[in-house]
């Protein structure tokens, strides 16, 4: 289960709390996608993770995860939460 705070703009903190599970429904996943999770995860459980990214970027040494419209990285947010 992943944690996820938005910030000012389009920025978003993010951290793993604990494991979940869930049913799959038919053609609600990419495969691919659940895949390249799957393997990080059994990885390093989200060790580190520290952001949700949604910019459009290369892939870099601060992504723990590089997928197609997001990203999770080991970048850390500063700014306050949004409202702060």
């Amino acid at each position: 289960m992943l944690l996820v705070t938005r910030f000012n703009g389009d920025e978003f903190s993010a951290r793993f709390l604990c494991g979940a599970a869930f049913y799959e429904f038919s053609g609600a996943r990419d495969p691919e996608a659940s895949g390249r999770l799957e393997q990080a995860i059994a990885r390093d459980r989200g060790a580190g993770v520290k952001s949700l990214r949604c910019d459009h970027h290369p892939e870099q040494d601060t992504c723990w995860l590089h997928g197609d419209v997001w990203r999770l990285s080991f970048r850390e947010i500063t700014a306050g939460p949004k409202g702060d």
